[in-house]
């Protein structure tokens, strides 16, 4: 988590993405680049986050959730052919317990989240060992901030087990690129950087 940390020092405005891509359009890797793409394509706001050697993106999604996409398992320097894409969405000032967090994540089949250093943090893990489409990419993302959406709101209510009527794990599809949104359930589970402008404060 520290490399991480160390990450989100310097921002620099991500410049306005080309003219939208099919979906479908297959991509090798994660890039900085084409994570943008993705997520302004489904009208999330980003920046590129850069400590001079590497990149991350800070993302702002239309319901207010931020969070972080860093490209990993990078086969070479300079994040080049980046086969993972890790998303973080830190939360800082809220005090869950284990027993919570375990609860959540009991519900959730994509994500997990884990404590650091006191900052309650949702992360997911995405895989493109052998390409992905773009607009799953853009699914990814939405389903993310989604789900961020949902932890926010757990933590607000402050509870667990009975108290707490969990939102079923569910799967935006079609998000992307103009696309009509569907959301379908997905049924019982089986079981960051923090860069000050991408934490998501209490009360606020």
């Amino acid at each position: 988590m520290r490399i991480l940390l160390a990450l989100a020092l310097v921002a620099s405005v991500a410049p306005a993405h080309a003219a939208p891509l099919d979906p479908r359009t297959n991509v090798a890797s994660f890039t900085p680049e084409n994570i943008v793409t993705a997520a302004q394509a489904v009208n999330f706001r980003t920046e590129i986050l850069s400590n001079g050697t590497n990149k991350a993106v800070g993302v702002t999604a239309p319901n207010g959730m931020k969070f972080i996409a860093l490209p990993t398992t990078c086969q070479k320097p300079n994040q080049v052919d980046c086969f993972a894409l890790s998303l973080y969405a830190p939360f800082q000032g809220w005090q869950p317990s284990l027993e919570q967090v375990n609860y959540f994540n009991k519900h959730r089949r994509f994500t997990k989240v884990y404590i650091d250093e006191g900052v309650a943090i949702l992360s997911r893990y995405e895989i493109s060992d052998f390409g992905i489409p773009i607009g799953n990419i853009s699914s990814s993302l939405t389903n993310f901030a989604s789900v961020a959406s949902q932890f926010k709101q757990f933590l607000d209510s402050g509870s667990v087990g009975a108290t707490y009527v969990p939102t079923p794990d569910t799967h935006i599809l079609g998000n992307a690129f103009g696309e009509a949104p569907r959301t379908i359930e997905i049924g019982e589970p089986e079981q960051a950087t923090r860069h000050p402008a991408y934490i998501n404060n209490r009360g606020r």
